[in-house]
């Protein structure tokens, strides 16, 4: 494609100006403010109404002291050639001025764009349509004219679509591929396969899973040493057999002396009494005796009721915990696998979508002669391409139908899943009522007191009575003696007793012990593993970014240019990324869009073309603004070169034709 002039009509500082481009490469040149930039943008606002600066708002107004010069038209008419021979573009615009009913001034309420194909008018959409099929989207017509449009970042063209266009220059490397082409990630399969056999993940999806696993088994190992610190921080020092048994002896001997001490003190009590009182005090004795070990057994029966419902309770409540965790467990993984189809499903709609869209194009002429291609061979690539692109829409809504299934599947599952969640949560509350009614239950019983029963009381005071008025101050005191070492005895009796009773939670806070100790270990062998999933995930990407690398890159002059394809993160993850890297003359490889000198930006820009033309099958004018900078224009395998250079001679924009080396 060659432009072979541009009739410029009241357009920025041209009233009438007529541009022509020879038969080849074209230099202009000027002094600043003569319109050597004025001109890339008309070839630019023609065809796509933009300028090739890309200022916002473009007008092709012209203006004079600042202020726009109403009531003209402002166009560009260009002719151009190609293969199938010459046409004709124009665009213009023109203010539209309108007068109210009740003033005679006419106001200025917009404007109107003209559109003409070979001298027709036209709609917009028609002229849209016939400069797409013949130069291409607005997107190819800048990269294919402005050489440093495609390497730049810009709003127009993020390294995520520079990247997107380049990858068409070589097929995708499979997953396979990259797996076997590195003995390191020869486990990863394994771990690429769903739960259940359900599929596989993508090496991002993995990725993304084992470092979220990471965080949470890391999150979860370190917590669970303070829940065993605070699991044994009361727990009671154990006992031997033989300790035990010398407590229970221990035991015994003091109930013997306190039974000593308390024999002594009815003995100084029934002194100097009556037959018949000592009598009746023996037998109020006996009864409170017997009254006083009937409500230690019942005490001790309660206790022992209690701690064996504890026990209990606290047993069928961690099998409850257990099982609810077990089912929200299930429940996870029936979302995460929910969650996975639903991304699988929406990649494949859009991948189906864009391949429905693509359309083929490839070359109808010769790269080697120029010439049309023979019809039969076009055709035989259309069929072809079209053929592939029919096997694969098959097979992507074979996998999008599997895709659909599945999520019906899991959502029946997660359904089904709801009575058993809702009974297993309702099992924890139930059993974890229980055990804390027990735990309650406990703590409500309290101490033996003997005192506080009213049918021992009643015997109690009828002895006091009875020994009331024979006991004199002495004696009493003697007594009183007597019955308090019985109750230091007793005292010693009921600590040793409690002793013995806190090592029945020995077994319960050890076994409590030992489940944490697990999950720790649990914990800490997931971590790892799911250490080992980020890092073949990491190295997954580092081993597809050189072997992609390379074949892109195979497409370009080394000398001038590289592709950077992939960044590495300082966590050692590989992130996509698309940078120009240009050669500088020490061989170094520079940023695009860092300090690249200017010259190696535009023959780097110009062998980019030189390869995307290829691609789109079509070759542009291409426009190089401020090319006074360039001392060798790389200007091979390019149809035509427009160079734009500032001079302090020219006062009037001056056109001549360049050879291939780029000296005029």
């Amino acid at each position: 494609m060659r432009v072979i002039n541009l009739h410029l009509e009241n357009f920025q500082q041209f009233k009438d100006k007529k541009v022509s481009f020879g038969d080849g490469h074209m230099s202009f040149a000027g002094r600043n403010e003569t319109g050597k930039t004025t001109v890339a943008n008309a070839y630019m606002w023609l065809l796509t109404g933009k300028a090739y600066t890309n200022e916002p708002n473009y007008s092709p107004q012209t203006t004079k002291n600042d202020k726009l010069v109403h009531h003209l038209v402002h166009g560009v008419t260009g002719l151009f050639e190609n293969e199938e021979g010459r046409f004709v573009l124009r665009r213009a615009y023109k203010e539209k001025w309108t007068k109210s009913r009740n003033s005679i001034e006419e106001v200025l309420t917009g404007g109107t764009y003209i559109y003409e194909i070979d001298g027709v008018n036209t709609t917009k959409k028609a002229f849209d349509e016939f400069v797409t099929a013949t130069f291409g989207t607005a997107e190819t017509i800048q990269i294919l004219s402005k050489p440093e449009f495609f390497a730049e970042n810009s709003s127009e063209m993020s390294w995520q679509r520079r990247r997107e266009i380049i990858m068409k220059l070589t097929s995708d490397i499979s997953d396979e591929e990259v797996i076997a082409s590195n003995p390191d990630l020869a486990d990863l399969p394994t771990y690429l396969q769903k739960p259940g056999g359900t599929g596989t993940y993508t090496v991002d999806q993995l990725k993304e899973i084992a470092r979220a696993e990471v965080k949470k088994t890391k999150e979860q190992a370190e917590e669970i040493p303070a829940r065993i610190d605070e699991n044994t921080r009361n727990r009671p020092n154990k006992m031997s057999v033989a300790e035990i048994l010398a407590k229970g002896e221990e035991i015994d001997k003091l109930k013997q002396l306190a039974v000593a001490k308390d024999q002594e003190a009815k003995q100084l009590a029934e002194q100097d009494s009556d037959q018949a009182r000592r009598s009746k005090m023996a037998e109020l004795r006996i009864k409170m005796s017997e009254r006083k070990s009937k409500l230690s057994d019942l005490h001790m029966e309660a206790t022992q009721a209690a701690q064996d419902k504890i026990i209990k309770y606290h047993k069928l409540y961690r099998e409850a915990i257990n099982e609810q965790e077990q089912t929200l467990d299930r429940k996870e993984d029936y979302k995460r696998l929910l969650s996975e189809n639903n991304y699988n499903k929406d990649s494949l709609e859009k991948r189906i979508s864009e391949l429905q869209e693509q359309a083929w194009e490839g070359d109808v002429t010769c790269y080697a002669c120029g010439q049309n291609l023979p019809t039969d061979e076009i055709e035989a690539a259309k069929e072809a391409f079209n053929l592939l692109k029919a096997q694969d829409l098959e097979r992507l809504n074979a996998e999008l139908k599997d895709t659909v299934d599945k999520i019906a599947l899991v959502k029946e599952f997660l359904q089904n899943l709801k009575p058993e969640e809702e009974q297993a949560a309702k099992n924890v509350a139930l059993a974890l009522a229980k055990k804390e009614k027990a735990e309650a239950a406990l703590k409500e019983i309290a101490p033996l007191n003997v005192m506080a029963d009213e049918e021992y009381q009643a015997l109690q005071e009828e002895v006091d009575l009875l020994q009331e008025v024979r006991i004199d101050e002495g004696r009493q005191a003697e007594i009183d003696a007597l019955r308090a070492e019985r109750n230091e005895y007793m005292a010693k009796v009921k600590t040793l007793q409690e002793e013995l009773a806190t090592q029945e939670q020995i077994e319960l806070i050890d076994a409590r012990t030992a489940e944490l100790e697990e999950e720790m270990a649990v914990a800490k062998r997931a971590n790892e593993i799911a250490k080992r999933k980020v890092w073949l995930a990491q190295q997954f990407s580092r081993t597809k970014a050189e072997l992609l690398s390379g074949p892109i890159n195979s497409f370009f002059n080394p000398d001038l240019l590289q592709f950077k394809l992939f960044d590495e993160l300082k966590n050692g993850d590989t992130v996509d990324a698309c940078e120009v890297l240009i050669r500088s003359k020490e061989g170094n490889l520079i940023g695009f869009n860092q300090s690249a000198n200017r010259a190696g930006k535009i023959n780097g820009g110009l062998e980019i073309i030189s390869v995307l033309s290829k691609l789109y099958g079509i070759s542009l004018p291409i426009f190089v603004d401020n090319a006074e900078s360039i001392n060798d224009l790389h200007l091979a395998d390019h149809e035509q070169v427009v160079a734009l250079y500032v001079t302090d001679k020219d006062y009037e924009l001056k056109g001549e034709s360049i050879n291939q080396k780029g000296e005029e």
